[in-house]
């Protein structure tokens, strides 16, 4: 392709050993430039779009300190010297320790060959700089228009080549994870490439010999623990800064506040500071025997600090460890307000701002998982019971006083038990801008005791949905946001809006439970969701009361930019507790196996052929007999990426099986007591969100789509939702209570749409053997990845 007088190529490749893939690169482009071009080239120019994204980042620091295992905080910078020692005889006994300190005495790590050396000097360690607040490093390359690498790139044509550059990226990253001391998770030091992640370069403009440096300037943008291996990684992305000294330029900065100030003037196509090249994920791991000793953070352990899951996405810091524990009861403070507040939350206190209360129960607390997005003036408003309600006031709704949300009169609700908004990863309403459309009259008392008629309003509130959201972290491509959180989106503004029309005052007694009854939801097209805001428009559409029961009925549309995308008419009941004592699920009272061994279902199972799998342990075989059998590319991203977004201990697979003879999925759950969504719906009332349940469907149906082949075909296979209706009842709850989860789910249909494979299915869920949950019309769509 000729553009004007710039001949461009674009081009990919595979590359194999043993005939196994390696390494694939896509999207590469190159092209031939004059000299007079290349020096008119302005580097690297931020887009208004990755502004956007980096100011939000900026806004949304993460904490550093739950990494920090053994930092070498009394060195902040490295020498030549440095450098060179560890470069060669970082294999020796005691190297790394004369650099970095008794933290790093046992590692003997050789960082690279003395010629490879890309890094001659770290003059910044910043753990808590950078755009999200997880480091910011500063290392500089000398160079000399005689070093040996300009002559081997090209013949008469010299320019250093990106992949040297890119292992002093490597290099500086290796120093920092050490710096971190995240080596003590492990019991020696090997470095890897964090496998699957993509790196993705930018070359705009060329490295010629000169005299003078390259500056790397490194920005953190995640740390962790893998969930399976436990293995320390971190991410980073990297700019390179091409300082010429024999055009009289410099970048020389002592002080973090002048450095900062120096580094906001790049990317803006300033020719004298140019970014000439950039690296977008730039991940390593250390590998190793994970230590049961160490002194890992809480995320690598199942059962410490607060549940399971807290690696993936946005986390704040830990909350207070007086309250990172289980079964705490009054006597210990359990239920009482704290002194310390919601202090962990990220904008708590921050700026002026209040620190909401928290009371703590028997179940541990959680990081904040979401905050808005900068800058929105509707953010600013605290006062209860008053339009805008802001994060402060939600956050009083999730863990805290009721009343402090919605007003004086919900003041009986403050020290009761009554069913809160979602609470910490599952919080999906970041404001509530209006409530329109009601029909009220002060002092009557003509709406079931109330002032407030609860089937009429509107309500419209807002979810600020990051980017690096946990849920787009853990599900199986980035993009793609788990149904189940879809439903939380959707749901949760009702669960708002019936307490502003007064439905649970028309209640007997305090302590009250509100609970999803049913729901038709449809997909009206794909929207990427990352960074966007979600509105959500609730319309109250009747409301009735049973008894001691009162049911409101609901239509949700979510919406991005004014476009709507889901919608949802669903109902929803306020019950007293003890209609739940004895619940009765879909089929009055009685207690049943689940589909295949069912008696009257004996003769289709035995004709079936069965295969169970042990979930984790087990997946892995799922997944190598398609890639094996070649049903499934080794290129595919269906895969579920962390156990935060996987409900199931066992799953049991039948092609061709089930009531509808397309295929069958049994899977099972042993009940945790300590899961982590037990904290976070609800604070007072634990319980497992239906949306959970219908989810592990999901999960199951796609571990069937992969072990029967339905992923044939498909190039670099990937999930989404397929557009269309889905359908779900509740009939009962699952709480820590009980002991076993199943669920079964029925393939219908399998259609073929161009590219694409679309899968549709029924569910049912059990608690104890008791069927609870119906879902129809499961849709699940395998298409090929852009």
């Amino acid at each position: 392709q000729k553009q004007g007088q710039v001949s461009m190529f674009f081009f990919s490749y595979n590359c194999y050993v043993d005939g196994k893939l390696l390494i694939e690169m896509r999207n590469g482009v190159a092209g031939f430039f004059s000299e007079e071009e290349l020096a008119a080239g302005k580097g690297v120019v931020w887009t208004e779009g990755e502004r956007k994204m980096r100011n939000k980042q900026l806004a949304n620091l993460k904490d550093v300190k739950p990494f920090m295992l053994a930092p070498a905080t009394q060195k902040t910078s490295f020498s030549e010297a440095d450098m060179q020692k560890l470069s060669v005889a970082g294999q020796n006994p005691g190297t790394w320790g004369s650099v970095l300190g008794a933290t790093a005495a046992e590692v003997r790590h050789k960082l690279c060959a003395r010629k490879m050396l890309m890094i001659d000097r770290m003059t910044h360690v910043i753990p808590t700089g950078g755009k999200c607040g997880l480091g910011l490093i500063i290392g500089e390359k000398i160079t000399e228009r005689d070093h040996w690498y300009f002559p081997c790139h090209f013949k008469n044509d010299e320019v250093m080549a990106g992949s040297l550059v890119s292992d002093g990226c490597s290099q500086m990253l290796k120093v920092y994870m050490l710096w971190l001391g995240m080596h003590k998770a492990v019991d020696s030091v090997t470095f890897r490439p964090v496998y699957g992640v993509p790196n993705k370069v930018r070359c705009r403009g060329q490295i010629s010999p000169h005299r003078g440096k390259l500056v790397y300037w490194m920005e953190i943008t995640e740390l962790g623990f893998d969930p399976k291996t436990g293995f320390p990684y971190a991410k980073a992305d990297v700019n390179i800064i091409d300082v010429n000294f024999e055009l009289g330029q410099s970048f020389d900065y002592s002080d973090e506040a002048s450095l900062l100030a120096a580094l906001d003037t790049y990317c803006k196509g300033d020719l004298a500071r140019r970014v000439v090249v950039d690296f977008r994920g730039v991940a390593l791991q250390i590998e190793g025997q994970v230590v049961a000793s160490g002194q890992k953070p809480a995320e690598v352990s199942p059962h410490a600090s607060g549940g399971l899951h807290l690696t993936g996405g946005f986390r704040s810091s830990l909350p207070p460890s007086k309250f990172m524990k289980w079964g705490a009861t009054k006597a210990e403070g359990a239920y009482q307000p704290s002194v310390e507040g919601l202090c962990w939350h990220p904008m708590a206190g921050v700026n002026g701002n209040p620190i909401p209360g928290f009371p703590p129960t028997a179940y541990p607390p959680r990081p904040i998982c979401f905050q808005p997005f900068p800058n929105n003036p509707n953010d600013n408003n605290h006062v209860p019971g008053e339009l805008p309600l802001s994060w402060v006031n939600l956050c009083e709704f999730m863990c805290n006083k009721v009343s402090l949300c919605l007003g004086d009169e919900f003041a009986k609700f403050d020290d009761s038990t009554t069913s809160r908004s979602p609470a910490f990863d599952l919080q999906m309403v970041t404001r509530v801008l209006s409530v329109t459309g009601l029909e009220q009259e002060k002092g009557s008392t003509k709406w079931y005791g109330v002032d407030t008629n609860p089937s009429k309003g509107t309500m419209v509130a807002q979810f600020d949905c990051p980017a690096d959201a946990w849920f787009f972290k853990g599900a199986s491509n980035n993009a793609l946001m788990p149904y189940s959180i879809l439903m939380e989106i959707g749901l949760q503004t009702s669960g708002i809006l019936t307490s502003w029309v007064k439905a649970p005052l028309t209640m007997p007694g305090k302590n009250i439970l509100f609970r999803n009854l049913d729901a038709t939801a449809k997909l009206l097209r794909h929207v990427d969701l990352r960074g966007q805001t979600i509105t959500n428009t609730s319309v109250c559409t009747g409301y009735s009361m049973l008894g001691d029961m009162g049911i409101h009925r609901f239509k949700c549309t979510l919406a991005v930019d004014g476009s709507p995308f889901y919608e949802v008419d669903t109902s929803f009941g306020w019950f007293v507790p003890e209609v739940f004592e004895k619940q009765v699920g879909l089929d009055g009272g009685k207690k049943r196996d689940v589909w295949h061994k069912q008696p009257e279902n004996a003769a289709a199972a035995a004709a079936t052929p069965f295969v169970t799998f042990a979930l984790p342990g087990d997946e892995n075989a799922i997944f190598d007999a398609a890639t094996g059998s070649g049903s499934l590319s080794q290129q595919h991203a269906v895969r579920r990426r962390s156990p935060q977004v996987q409900f199931l201990d066992g799953v049991t697979l039948a092609v061709g099986g089930g009531m509808h003879g397309q295929g069958y999925a049994h899977g099972f759950k042993n009940v945790d007591k300590k899961d982590w969504f037990f904290s976070c719906h609800f604070w007072c009332d634990p319980v497992m969100p239906g949306s959970l349940g219908i989810e592990a469907m999901h999960e199951s149906l796609e571990l069937y789509c992969v072990h029967s082949g339905l992923t044939r075909g498909v190039t670099r296979p990937q999930f989404n939702h397929d557009l269309g209706a889905c359908r779900w009842k509740y009939r009962g709850q699952l709480t820590p209570k009980n002991d076993r989860m199943d669920l079964e789910v029925h393939v219908k249909s399998v259609k073929r749409d161009g590219p694409a494979v679309v899968v549709v299915a029924d569910g049912f869920l059990y608690v104890d053997q008791l069927r609870v949950y119906s879902a129809t019309d499961l849709r699940i769509r395998i298409e090929p990845s852009p």
